[in-house]
């Protein structure tokens, strides 16, 4: 079949895609009206959940799951920001891992606002500036987020979903790896890199920076400098990756809750593959 033929098709195909996904998201739209007019969720974990699986479980490929998970995330992004404004407050700057986690389980649709720490994350939806929020709580790691911890207990707020997120950190920076006498990045960070650090930088200086995000801005402006940080950090600030993948354990991971005002049912297990 010729290339014009071939590219024919796909232009179809297309334009029935097209119709087909606003014909979804006017039901789905339906839908919020009812919840709208009941007082329920509009976003509810486990609904999300089962229809992620069937998806998965329905998908004869060539498509890979991570694929069809991250295309339907999307879709059912713009179909709640049709519904209703929703806000999700994280513990930022942008680009952190949990802006990253965030963005994994609402998709890029939504509004995001920012927060300097957990506490503030929690008082944004216990006021209704914030529809929910997300806050790290355990890394495979270093173990668990204590003040995370403390505040699902002092607060009235309730867990609605939880996300796993595989930290894969990155050395960025604009000078060359030899070149490096200072590495920035969160403590957590700098000590999941440990080993990496002693042998391939042994004579740079690690210091602390307030996030990720930070780290990586330090290193934009300084010659010499680099941050160890997620690939999303690196594209944000326009700084080159070095080393890619510089995490000491493969397997690491960390778990994400996502708080609300009111419970979700079952939490939506949200352990993508």
């Amino acid at each position: 079949m010729s290339l014009d033929k071939l590219r024919a098709q796909i232009d179809e195909i297309d334009r029935e895609i097209l119709r087909l996904l606003n014909e979804r998201v006017r039901l789905a739209a339906q839908i919020g009206h009812v919840k709208l007019k009941e007082g329920a969720e509009i976003y509810v974990a486990k609904r999300e959940e089962e229809v992620l699986q069937k998806l998965a479980a329905q998908n004869q490929g060539p498509l890979t799951e991570q694929a069809i998970r991250a295309i339907y995330r999307e879709i059912m992004s713009a179909a709640i920001a049709l519904e209703k404004t929703t806000v999700i407050a994280y513990l930022g700057p942008e680009a952190t891992f949990t802006h990253q986690a965030a963005l994994k389980k609402f998709g890029a649709m939504l509004n995001y606002m920012p927060l300097p720490n957990i506490t503030d994350v929690f008082i944004a939806v216990e006021k209704g500036e914030a529809d929910y929020g997300v806050i790290p709580i355990e890394n495979s790691t270093e173990g668990a987020v204590f003040h995370s911890l403390d505040m699902l207990v002092e607060s009235d707020l309730k867990i609605v979903a939880q996300i796993f997120l595989d930290i894969q950190h990155n050395l960025i920076s604009r000078s060359k790896l030899e070149e490096i006498t200072k590495v920035y990045s969160k403590d957590q960070a700098l000590g999941q890199c440990r080993r990496w650090l002693h042998q391939n930088l042994p004579n740079a200086v690690c210091l602390e920076a307030e996030s990720t995000a930070r780290a990586v801005e330090i290193a934009r402006d300084n010659p010499g400098t680099a941050a160890i940080a997620s690939s999303l950090a690196a594209e944000l600030y326009g700084v080159p990756i070095v080393a890619p993948n510089i995490q000491d354990k493969a397997d690491n991971t960390t778990r994400f809750l996502v708080i609300g005002r009111q419970p979700s049912g079952p939490l939506g297990e949200g352990r993508d593959k």
